[in-house]
């Protein structure tokens, strides 16, 4: 499934993508560095606006019925797995973050597609300009 749109939204120290699927769904996508996976966290459309508008309530009221674990990822940038080595020094196994919408593909750090990859080239090619 490719994606149809994309913005970077700077959360904490990471970047969050904010994608619209080629299906019509929204997901937030958010590179863990603790596994070299991806987590994609599944949107509405409203929830996804209200994020990319800038002017969103507590994501708390915004995310209601989404993990905490997950929710997280909107506070703070920081995935299950980078809480879990932080607070524990290691991670559980892949099964349970599969759980919490992990996709584990072959990646290299946060590069979990060339989309993602090309988004944040552009944004570092602003931020040297």
């Amino acid at each position: 499934m490719g994606f149809k749109s994309i913005e970077c939204v700077g959360i904490g120290t990471k970047d969050v993508y904010i994608a619209e699927l080629t299906d019509g769904s929204w997901c937030g996508v958010c590179a863990c560095n603790a596994l070299y996976a991806m987590v994609k966290i599944p949107l509405t459309t409203e929830q996804a606006q209200e994020i990319l508008s800038g002017h969103r309530r507590d994501i708390n009221e915004v995310l209601p019925d989404t993990d905490r674990a997950l929710r997280e990822v909107f506070i703070t940038g920081t995935t299950p797995a980078e809480w879990d080595l932080m607070l524990t020094g290691h991670v559980k196994p892949e099964e349970e973050y599969a759980e919490l919408a992990y996709v584990f593909q072959s990646v290299t750090g946060w590069m979990v597609d060339e989309r993602l990859a090309s988004v944040r080239h552009h944004n570092e090619q602003l931020t040297e300009d």
